[in-house]
């Protein structure tokens, strides 16, 4: 044994004492971590071997029991004395290191993603030092027993799943309920979702990932490198590991967000709109200077008002809600803003024109929207999206699903057949809770109920007056209504009379009811908002919001509600709905509230559940009775679905 690992002993014990110095002084033991200690009272149902594979070496955390624990650093590295036995058995497996190599797999426990050895632990001790990436190892699982109530064990049974579909092991995640979108997102950004390119993601690309995110961002211990890369992901997409300067000014944007995010008080979901302060005054100083300026407030359209109905429908909301709040506020809409990542140098020059306030209309600008707000932190930024809300970027939203249900109950009390048509657009979560609500709403009042849904994969041909070929399809199957993802009035929840449609198409349609949104009325509150928050002198123009917020209003708001043709609807179906209305609006009843099961029969929702923002905001199953197959999507389309 020569002076070579002599000399590499003592500089990894040195750093070892180090390590476990500094472990102390923070109040830890100062110890290697053990699995013994880890269990605690928890019970082991299975055991299950694994085989041989490589296993990034940063997983492997401590060893299985305390006896094996002694000796090391908390980060495994040496801290016996040079002239030990200990110390001749660690120079003697290091001599073998870099002679050939290790020839034998260490035994490693796998327990809640983490590794512990079972044996070999002064060969994981020697790997870790030379800071090789892999530990090649026979692997065998713990698996604790499930339960509901402890966090640690749902975010685990979740990564068991998708370790299952991926193979991966390297990309985890710190929350639970994130597991599937990652998967989604991955499976859109890989050529396919085959276990061998899920392989080669993680040996290649994630690692370089996270060797950029070390040497550009540095890692805020609170979040994992599967954290970054799934925000990473919403945001950006796929890194493009070959301009690696890209993806660290990147994932400097991200972190500042994130930091932000940190920073703030929590997030918060506002699902009825606030008690209006009172109007800031400015106080003496705000009366020498004269009344405040009126404040100046942009509006991003993807298209015209006179090319897309939506964004038609937020142009008059604009236009109503500045109506309504007189001089003391100027808007200005940006008409044709591309809706991906391209557009946020557009965004950021048209904040620079002095905007208090920008109101991004489409849920697909919200990565460009956030580039923007983050180099401009003097603008409030607000993105119509369901998604969850970010430190410099606002959400907001309607829970369109309430009208749908109460559709839905109009459409099962008024079918003959009991075999409903739904026309959709895209399977994205907002559409998809609204076709689950419908569904819902329909087997409330008929059980068995069933709806078939057909997709026009076009956001606007949806709201065409004239009838789709989707729709003739739907009443040919048996169907005698038909429902539209459309809030166009008279297009809703259309019925069918006079014809049997599987020998003709020219029965009469008459609209029954339909689902509208009245954006005005968010507009007009957060204007009101805006005057009172924003301060009356420009002495006080930056304030740090202490919250990452989305405003996700229902039917009680007036932000969504149904219209009903009344000479179409039977009185007592009227008072049926509207009293389910009532019930609604107060609390008393919700869609989501279980039991309630998929399509394949498996229970999603459990009896005395419901689901929240967090479970209809990514929702990407259909309930019982509905029948349908989803549209093949290209990839852009696909990552629209997750966002």
């Amino acid at each position: 044994m020569g002076t070579e690992t002599e000399g590499q002993y003592r500089d990894a014990s040195r750093k070892g004492r180090k390590d476990r110095d500094a472990d102390r002084a923070k109040g830890g033991t100062g110890r290697l971590p053990t699995l013994e200690t880890r269990l605690g009272g928890r019970t082991i149902v299975s055991r299950q071997s694994l085989f041989v594979r490589d296993v990034p070496s940063r997983l492997v955390v401590g060893t299985v029991s305390e006896a094996r624990a002694v000796g090391f650093s908390p980060s495994f590295l040496p801290v016996m004395p040079d002239r030990s036995e200990f110390a001749s058995k660690w120079r003697a497996l290091c001599d073998a290191h870099m002679a050939e190599g290790f020839h034998t797999p260490v035994k490693l426990v796998e327990y809640l993603g983490d590794f512990y050895a079972e044996e070999g632990n002064k060969r994981v001790s020697v790997l870790k030092y030379f800071r090789v990436n892999t530990v090649r190892a026979e692997i065998v699982r713990w698996t604790p027993e499930y339960d509901a109530a402890d966090p640690e064990i749902r975010l685990y049974y979740e990564f068991l799943e998708f370790h299952r579909r991926t193979g991966m092991y390297a990309v985890q995640l710190t929350s639970p309920g994130k597991y599937e979108e990652l998967h989604q997102r991955l499976c859109a950004a890989l050529p396919d979702c085959s276990a061998e390119a899920f392989r080669r993601f993680e040996a290649a690309d994630f690692e370089a990932f996270r060797r950029i995110l070390h040497a550009s961002a540095g890692i805020d211990p609170r979040y994992s490198s599967g954290d970054i890369l799934l925000s990473y992901l919403r945001l950006f997409g796929m890194p493009d590991l070959d301009d690696e300067e890209q993806v660290a000014e990147r994932l400097k944007q991200l972190g500042e967000e994130l930091k932000t995010r940190r920073a703030a008080d929590a997030e918060r979901i506002v699902e009825e709109p606030e008690a209006p302060a009172a109007p800031a005054t400015g106080g003496f100083l705000g009366i020498l200077l004269g009344p405040p300026r009126p404040l100046r407030i942009g509006f991003l359209y993807a298209r015209t008002p006179a090319a897309s109905l939506w964004t038609m429908a937020h142009e008059e909301g604009r236009l109503a809600a500045a109506a309504a709040v007189g001089n003391r506020v100027e808007t200005v809409c940006l008409n044709d803003v591309p809706e991906g990542l391209e557009a946020a140098p557009m965004i950021r020059e048209f904040a620079a024109r002095g905007f208090d306030a920008i109101f991004a209309t489409t849920p697909a600008m919200l990565a460009a929207t956030l580039h923007a707000a983050i180099e401009c932190p003097s603008v409030r930024f607000f993105c119509c999206s369901e998604a969850h809300p970010y430190a410099h970027v606002e959400t907001y939203f309607g829970r369109m699903y309430e009208p749908r249900f109460l559709v839905g109950m109009l459409a099962g009390s008024l079918s003959r057949t009991g075999r409903l048509g739904a026309v959709a657009t895209w399977p994205v979560p907002d559409v998809v809770s609204g076709l689950n609500a419908f569904a819902i709403g329909a087997r409330m009042v008929n059980p068995r109920a069933e709806v078939l849904v057909q997709w026009t994969t076009d956001w606007e041909s949806n709201a065409h007056v004239s009838m789709l070929e989707e729709e003739r399809s739907l009443l040919a199957a048996g169907a005698d209504l038909v429902s539209r993802q459309s809030t166009l009035r008279g297009r809703g929840l259309v019925l069918a009379t006079g014809a049997d449609w599987s020998d003709s198409m020219d029965a009469s349609l008459r609209s029954v009811a339909v689902p509208r949104w009245h954006w005005a009325v968010f507009y007009e509150r957060i204007f009101r908002q805006l005057l009172t928050d924003t301060p009356a002198t420009p002495l006080d123009r930056f304030v740090v919001r202490s919250a990452a917020t989305a405003f996700w209003w229902g039917m009680g708001s007036g932000l969504v509600d149904l219209d009903i043709d009344e000479d179409a609807v039977p009185p007592a179906t009227r008072r049926l709905v509207e009293a389910m209305r009532t019930l609604l609006v107060e609390g008393r009843l919700h869609p989501f509230a279980g039991p309630l099961r998929d399509s394949r029969g498996d229970l999603r929702v459990h009896e005395g559940q419901t689901l929240g923002f967090d479970g209809i905001s990514s929702m990407d199953w259909f309930v019982e009775g509905i029948r349908t197959v989803a549209p093949t999507m290209e990839q852009d389309q696909a990552e629209d679905m997750v966002r």
